[in-house]
């Protein structure tokens, strides 16, 4: 007899992916990364899908809100949050990586100084599954890092206003800024701290760049 074929051969992928769970239901929304490509697929009962990089141009094109698809990846214990590695279209049929076109594309240019404001509605998190914002109630997508999420945690939990200021975009999936301060109200806005931007002090290559600070060499 002939063995059905394995969820490796169905999706062109060299890995067999049968053993992993599968997560489906029906679309809600396409959620945009900082950069307006998508980064996740939120289904109605609020499960998040990691769509991995290569895979969003065709999530873009093939997966509509009302549409009902699958995946198969690494899930958390409630099988609320996926890393997918696979995605299933409404049809059936899988969804193709093209990581080399999504490599090759630039950004669009974000709009910096904006102002959002509205109620924490949802946790966003990165594709490695580290808490990496919130949706507030109208849609709008604010990225903070994991550390800034813990630091304001004490105020900052679903349910409670939000304002946030920084640069954002419009989408084709909804807007998404990337917050450069944050707080329950216009009055209490933090700075956020950004943990990709350089220590001070001279330019790496400069003369001054390796002395020591205080030890007069």
């Amino acid at each position: 007899p002939v063995a059905a074929p394995s969820a490796a051969g169905a999706t062109g992928a060299v890995f067999d992916l049968s053993p992993l769970p599968r997560v489906g239901g029906v679309v809600r929304r396409l959620v945009p990364s900082p950069t307006g490509e998508v980064m996740s697929i939120l289904l109605t009962d609020n499960t998040q899908i990691l769509v991995p990089r290569g895979l969003g141009p065709d999530v873009a094109t093939h997966i509509v809100p009302g549409a009902r698809i699958s995946a198969r990846g690494l899930v958390t214990a409630d099988q609320h949050l996926m890393r997918a590695f696979s995605i299933d279209d409404a049809h059936g049929h899988p969804l193709q990586d093209d990581a080399e076109a999504v490599a090759t594309r630039p950004p669009p240019p974000a709009t910096p100084g904006l102002e959002f404001g509205g109620r924490y509605a949802l946790t966003v998190f990165d594709r490695n599954g580290h808490p990496a914002g919130l949706i507030l109630d109208d849609g709008t997508v604010v990225y903070l890092s994991a550390a800034e999420m813990a630091r304001n945690a004490a105020w900052l939990r679903p349910g409670s206003p939000v304002v946030a200021t920084g640069s954002g975009l419009d989408s084709p999936f909804g807007r998404t800024v990337e917050a450069s301060a944050i707080g329950p109200s216009h009055d209490a806005l933090a700075p956020v701290i950004r943990a990709d931007v350089p220590l001070p002090g001279a330019a790496p290559g400069t003369a001054a760049y390796d002395l020591i600070a205080g030890s007069g060499h």
